[in-house]
């Protein structure tokens, strides 16, 4: 059902219409509300592969909510926050502990694989009975780290 609306380039000027089609194709096969939000700073400062990146990101996310979550509501914020853009998703679902949940799991791994590809970094937060919030960061200026 996600995958279905999957393109193989998003124009970054396509930003907020892709992650729209993918809220609406949330909505219409689920109970969920799905808010999108978007900076247009944030959106005119992504590469294309940025911000295909993040579109797939947000794929796997309402996929996982649609199937897992049990939530009703959505929101999808993508905004720019000094020298990073971050996504950000959070849900009402059921949510997990991290510490013993299933952050190891394929999905998972593939998102953080994602952003790490596009020099970000991923986050998830998640209390049970209160839900999940994922985020992506991702760094406009190289991170400098010493060796």
């Amino acid at each position: 059902m996600i995958l279905s609306v999957e393109s193989d380039r998003v124009d970054p000027f396509r930003l907020v219409s892709e992650l729209q089609a993918l809220a609406q194709t949330a909505e219409r096969v689920s109970q969920l509300r799905i808010r999108v939000w978007v900076d247009p700073a944030a959106e005119e400062i992504l590469t294309g592969e940025e911000a295909h990146e993040l579109v797939t990101i947000a794929r796997e996310v309402l996929s996982n909510c649609v199937r897992h979550a049990r939530a009703t509501r959505i929101v999808i914020a993508v905004r720019r926050i000094g020298p990073r853009v971050q996504l950000s998703i959070c849900d009402n679902g059921s949510g997990f502990a991290v510490e013993h949940g299933p952050t190891k799991r394929i999905e998972f791994a593939h998102m953080e694989d994602r952003v790490r590809k596009i020099g970000g970094r991923l986050a998830i937060q998640s209390t049970v009975g209160r839900g999940t919030s994922i985020t992506a960061d991702v760094y406009l200026e190289p991170i400098l780290t010493k060796i």
